[in-house]
């Protein structure tokens, strides 16, 4: 299974003929173009390069197939058939991590098999319920710390203390399953950071009645712990995040003295800020990037518009220059490569085209095809989404993306409104999006918004949002769909909202609360109670410390009662005057079925016309095959049924 595919520049001139496609308005596609399981994820090559390892579908379940470059065979070894394989990752040159969770509850086993499928561990049992009854309670929960790179057959995890949150370190052989201990939790760290040789050196410590966090440091392995850094533990963010290869200076992430994140250079020892490697003032930083190879960090990422990444190594910073050169208009990722760097794993994408791998032989520049993440989707056929910016009506600017479909002319089309979960933290991104492409392809604009308290923004502008559910947060979609029907894109008569979690939220919020602008709705595990969210039904058991948290972000049970009121969608059913479609997870941990279910009863009473979903093995979202198919053959049928767009026969 080698194929050998030209040199860059003809794989650029193939490319950009793609890319200068004719524009026509594409055909009705079927939906499992859209929502099918992938061909490939999280392709991955091993540390010595011998071997592919990938996410496959069989069983309509993702499973794991590795391909053997020595002797050129391929061979699935896992057979999941109730339950997808979540993620995987090389734990040495021959043997394989990966995980599992159930029924969408997010509680993830930990398995590792060789890559030809023998001597399967399980490290880390799935916790399972049905219902609220624990069908297995593992001995022990952990969390990795490090995959110890120079250490082939062990990980550093945190065993945790039963539900404190609170782990002790230990070793575990991914053969033989044994932990052996490395050390006791000093105090009440919750994380861990290790330097570049896989020796614990930091510590987050925080305690959930005290109003402080601690960074503690240590200078080596067998140093005694010192504070370096008190910092509020609800204000401004002052966070490590890794050594560079001299294995004392430490990079930060802090917002300190400002409203957007910025990175830094830091010395422990000294206790003092060296050197300020990246700061923006509209868009936080992210994370550093750092080469194994290359012993030291060399970039750190943002996201502006689209993903972007500073160079800090020039020797990186013309390998990409190269990839981007051969692979342009496209958003091209390293996602993984070899021990040496000679060969390197590129997952390149768009917002039209989920993506292609391709092995890069660093040494010879020569770049191979290896595999399509979907086959069905075509690019030519996709929609493009376009970065916007406008004010919101107290002038507070705000930016999402508008997706218009594909050969037709952006002029009073029918608008779909899709706000993103949340709310604190997520925002949306550029990049190739199923259920936009798909309701581009149905002929509906798309807009997303990214609504104050969006993360990525900065501190001021996450801030803007809190205590805003259905008010501020609201205002920002709302002013997004008047800015769009000014504009032109959209047909004021023609708009509808569709959101998961607190997107499902803000689609029921802007049902009862400005009716008159909407012709559907379409609610996605959403929460139609705030008084049902476990944050506030734990609030009154909590500690000042979380409940001061819960307070400033969200609200207050005990003081802001009529405000929790007014703005539960639920409590105003009756205005609704469209027709909606709402659908929920039993097994959801985060927005529990009982906020359906009240949902559901509330619209009957007032004799609403709507659609009801429950699952019975899903969570918060559906991720099996057959039901991800089966909401949005629903979703379909009641858009074309209500607010129907003219496209193309097949």
């Amino acid at each position: 299974m080698k194929v050998c595919f030209p040199r860059f520049l003809f794989l650029s001139a193939l490319i950009l003929t793609a890319a200068r496609a004719a524009a026509t308005q594409p055909p009705e596609l079927p939906l499992e173009v859209f929502f099918g399981n992938s061909q490939i994820t999280q392709l991955r090559i091993s540390p010595a390069g011998r071997y592919l390892a990938m996410l496959q579908p069989a069983n309509d379940r993702m499973n794991i197939t590795v391909i053997d470059r020595e002797k050129g065979t391929k061979k699935r070894i896992t057979d999941m058939k109730e339950e997808n394989v979540t993620g995987l990752f090389w734990l040495n040159d021959d043997r394989l991590g990966f995980n599992q969770q159930y029924k969408g509850q997010e509680s993830t086993g930990l398995y590792a098999v060789n890559a030809d499928g023998t001597k399967l561990s399980v490290l880390q049992q799935l916790v399972a319920r049905e219902g609220e009854t624990v069908v297995n309670a593992p001995p022990k929960q952990f969390a990795v710390i490090d995959d110890l790179p120079d250490d082939p057959n062990h990980l550093l995890v945190a065993v945790y203390r039963g539900s404190s949150g609170l782990g002790d370190l230990f070793r575990i052989n991914v053969y033989t399953e044994k932990l052996s201990k490395v050390m006791n939790n000093p105090g009440k760290v919750r994380q861990w950071i290790t330097d570049r040789a896989g020796t614990v050196r930091l510590g987050i410590s925080y305690d959930e009645t005290e109003e402080v966090s601690e960074v503690i440091y240590r200078r080596d392995g067998k140093s005694e712990w010192v504070t370096i850094k008190t910092t509020p533990a609800d204000g401004e963010n002052w966070e490590p995040l890794g050594f560079d290869g001299d294995n004392r200076t430490l990079y930060v992430r802090s917002n300190e003295g400002r409203s957007t994140s910025a990175i830094y250079t830091y010395d422990p020892e000294q206790r003092k800020i060296t050197g300020t490697v990246f700061a923006h003032d509209t868009y936080d930083a992210g994370g550093i990037i750092y080469s194994r190879h290359l012993k030291k960090v060399i970039g750190v990422s943002y996201e502006a518009e689209k993903p972007k990444i500073v160079w800090l190594d020039p020797e990186r910073r013309r390998l990409a220059a190269d990839i981007d050169g051969a692979l342009p208009n496209m958003q091209n990722t390293i996602v993984s490569a070899t021990r040496d760097y000679s060969l390197v794993i590129i997952h390149s994408s768009s917002d039209r085209d989920p993506g292609t791998y391709f092995l890069l032989d660093t040494a010879k520049l020569e770049l191979t095809e290896l595999l399509r993440v979907s086959e069905p989707v075509k690019p030519a056929q996709m929609a493009e989404m376009h970065p916007v910016e406008f004010p919101a009506r107290d002038g507070l600017p705000l930016h999402g993306y508008l997706t218009l479909p594909a050969g037709r002319e952006p002029k009073n089309l029918p608008l779909i409104i899709h706000p993103h979960g949340g709310p604190f933290g997520p925002r949306d991104s550029w990049g190739f999006n199923p259920e936009v492409q798909f309701l581009a392809n149905r002929g509906y604009a798309v807009l997303q918004i990214n609504y104050r308290g969006s993360g990525g923004y900065g501190r001021n502008f996450e801030e803007a949002g809190y205590r805003q559910w259905g008010l501020k947060m609201q205002d920002d979609l709302t002013d997004g769909v008047r800015w769009a029907i000014a504009q032109g894109y959209a047909d004021p008569g023609r708009v509808g909202i569709y959101g998961a979690s607190y997107g499902g939220y803000a689609a029921l919020a802007g049902l009862v609360y400005t009716p008159e602008l909407y012709k559907v709705g379409i609610n996605y595990v959403g929460v139609s109670d705030i008084n049902r969210l476990g944050i506030m039904l734990s609030f009154r058991g909590a500690n000042k410390v979380r409940r001061d948290y819960v307070a400033r972000r969200w609200l207050n049970p005990d003081v802001d009662g009529a405000q929790i009121k007014a703005t539960s969608p639920m409590n105003f059913v009756e205005n609704i005057r469209v027709p909606s479609l709402h659908a929920y997870g039993t097994y959801d941990p985060r927005v529990t079925k009982d906020q359906g279910q009240v949902l559901r009863d509330r619209l009957k009473k007032y004799g609403k016309n709507f659609k009801y979903i429950e699952v019975e093995n899903e969570g918060h979202g559906f991720g099996k095959f057959e039901n991800r198919i089966s909401f949005y053959r629903e979703m379909d049928a009641f858009l074309k049924q209500y607010m129907p767009a003219e496209i193309t026969a097949p």
